[in-house]
């Protein structure tokens, strides 16, 4: 097999290769990413969900509570005793607490009078040492709160509380306590509610079940488990607690929570040597986290059958891969073999002493010669190129050239192509005299100033500049449509192009400027118009930029009118040169007001004095 083609195959099978074995290995890890991002956003959301059922349901209950305090029953009963004889009151009071059972099944509600020592149950009504919830009230004394929770278990208040039997009876009896189920969750509202900050007259305690509450959990086997942290970080809502699997989890929750201050999170951990992905959510309403704990090799069970399919795919594509890196590789060679066997002939290339030469290495060598001869080419061309456009742009001006033949050339030449108006100027020396110049650079500086032409003005706004006879000539292109507008615009490129010849070459120079036009077949009657323009300075002067509009016949006054100015004007040259104002103030018959000198011809002279207003006219 030839080196090359052993190369090529080989090449060719990585190649194939790698990007399946990349792709394949990518798309695993992404897939497994997004199901793992996937269900720990569902986790949260089932978090999320489940907190905002029993938040509803709490919220709910506040709402409803907080009418029943502020009830007139309620406070007008907790400022005064209660017996068993004020029936009706009782009645009343305990009927406040079965509304409450329309938001959730109550365990018990107690009212509960520190001031008057009394009682109101569901079921009962009595002394605050009759029932149970007398152990309770020294705690939530201690609360700042008006309003708060508490998760307990109260198996330890099952038991029998010793009472007294009668007044100076030492003998003591045990009598039944009157309590509620032994896991509960209390909701306490302090009365007053307002102010914080002074002992309460009394409490009213609703109590909810553990069970009752533990409903509104989420269910579902595939969030794993699921359970509540009270403030205390204890357990409660289940029986997590009594295998103690998550204490060392929950602290670590309890860690980020209280270092990080964010109210939900997720993280991975290890429980019992299994990886498991925790979500938390912490209440803003009681301080709760809601805790979802589940296997990530639940997580990632999806995800192994996505690598198998993953690796299966990955197989096949590399047998494709090596079947058409076999064929195509040999295909591939096969104009390496023709274009060396052109290049050389028949025999293999050997160097001078019998070994094999290097294939490609004989071919570079031809391919660079070939190379080298375009590149000489390309610069000769490159060279060539302002040439082109130079002689495309005398036939345009000269008018061998047509409008259909332009638009076919001119996107060859990097001509403008956004205009909607073109105008051309033409630029004449006036005189090398008095010059630091010669007559015979007259062709050279015409050669500077169309450099300075080309330099100056972007490629946007011009054709390429072109020296004609004693003339430079630049055809200039703009989107502009007002004719008002479009004059100024021309004259101001003008003006620059005489400043910076003036600048840099201090060369006099006289430009004429054609009427606007649109047609690009207009262009060599544009041209005559410039030089027409040009024909004025004959009259006028030298150092002057002139429009074909300009030099138009408006009449014998007008023209008399003019040559009245120019003499003015040359009285104001040679006094200002003097330095004596009063030798070119215009005498009483050359003098002219502002009307009759904006009538004259616009052309480029100096500011001249007006009779009827001493000010300057331009």
């Amino acid at each position: 097999m030839p080196k090359y083609l052993l190369r090529l195959l080989c090449f060719t099978m990585i190649l194939g290769a790698l990007p399946v074995i990349v792709i394949g290995s990518v798309s695993y890890t992404i897939a497994s990413q997004d199901i793992e991002q996937k269900v720990r956003e569902s986790n949260l959301q089932i978090l999320h969900q489940t907190q905002m059922r029993v938040e509803q349901v709490l919220r709910s209950l506040q709402l409803s509570s907080i009418q029943y305090v502020n009830s007139p029953l309620v406070l007008q009963a907790m400022k005064q005793p209660l017996d068993s004889s004020e029936f009706q009151q009782i009645r009343d009071l305990t009927s406040g607490f079965n509304n409450l059972q329309a938001v959730t099944n109550i365990d018990q509600a107690y009212l509960v009078n520190l001031d008057e020592d009394w009682v109101v149950s569901m079921r009962s009504f009595g002394k605050l040492d009759d029932f149970s919830i007398r152990d309770r009230i020294g705690s939530y004394l201690k609360y700042t709160n008006s309003l708060f929770w508490v998760t307990q278990n109260v198996n330890s208040a099952k038991e029998s509380v010793p009472v007294s039997a009668g007044v100076g009876d030492s003998t003591q009896e045990i009598v039944p306590t009157l309590i509620s189920s032994d896991n509960v969750v209390s909701m306490v509202f302090k009365i007053p509610m307002m102010p914080t900050n002074v002992k309460p007259k009394g409490f009213l305690v609703i109590d909810i079940s553990d069970t009752e509450l533990s409903s509104y959990l989420s269910r579902n086997t595939n969030s794993g488990d699921m359970y509540v942290l009270d403030r205390d970080q204890k357990f409660f809502l289940n029986d997590m607690e009594q295998n103690g699997k998550y204490t060392a989890l929950n602290e670590e929750i309890q860690e980020k929570v209280q270092v990080t201050g964010e109210s939900e999170g997720f993280f991975n951990a290890e429980v019992e040597g299994n990886q498991v992905a925790v979500s938390y959510r912490q209440s803003q309403l009681n301080g709760w986290l809601y805790v979802s704990v589940v296997s990530l090799g639940q997580i990632t069970a999806q995800s192994q059958k996505i690598a198998l399919v993953t690796g299966v795919a990955t197989l096949v594509m590399l047998g494709l891969t090596g079947l058409v890196a076999f064929y195509g590789s040999r295909r591939m060679y096969s104009p390496i073999s023709r274009l060396l066997q052109f290049t050389k002939g028949l025999d293999s290339p050997v160097d001078s002493k019998g070994r094999r030469q290097d294939e490609f290495s004989y071919i570079e060598e031809r391919l660079s010669t070939l190379f080298s001869s375009e590149q000489t080419m390309r610069e000769q061309m490159k060279g060539q190129h302002v040439h082109l456009q130079e002689f495309f742009m005398t036939k345009l001006l000269t008018g061998k050239i047509s409008e259909e033949d332009f638009r076919y050339q001119g996107d060859l030449y990097d001509f403008p192509t956004n205009w909607s108006s073109l105008g051309v100027l033409t630029l004449q020396m006036d005189t090398i005299e008095g010059t630091r110049y010669e007559e015979q650079d007259r062709d050279l500086l015409l050669f500077a100033v169309n450099n300075i032409v080309g330099e100056w003005l972007p490629p946007e706004i011009r054709f390429t500049p072109v020296m004609i006879d004693d003339a430079q000539v630049t055809v200039l292109a703009s989107e502009l449509h007002d004719e008002l507008q479009l004059k100024e615009w021309m004259h101001t490129q003008a003006e620059g192009i005489r400043e910076r010849v003036v600048t840099y070459l201090n060369l006099p120079v006289s430009i004429g400027i054609s009427r606007s036009y649109r047609a690009i077949g207009d262009t060599p009657q544009a041209y005559q118009e410039s030089r027409e323009a040009l024909q004025g300075r004959v009259s006028l002067g030298s150092r002057i930029i002139l429009h074909y509009e300009d030099i138009q016949p408006r009449g014998q006054t007008e023209a008399a009118l003019y040559t009245q100015l120019r003499m003015i004007e040359d009285q104001l040259a040679s006094a200002l040169k003097q330095g004596m104002r009063k030798k070119w103030m215009p005498t009483s018959h050359s003098t002219w007001d502002c009307s009759q000198i904006r009538n004259c011809i616009s052309v480029s002279i100096q500011p001249l004095w007006c009779n009827c207003c001493p000010v300057y006219i331009n």
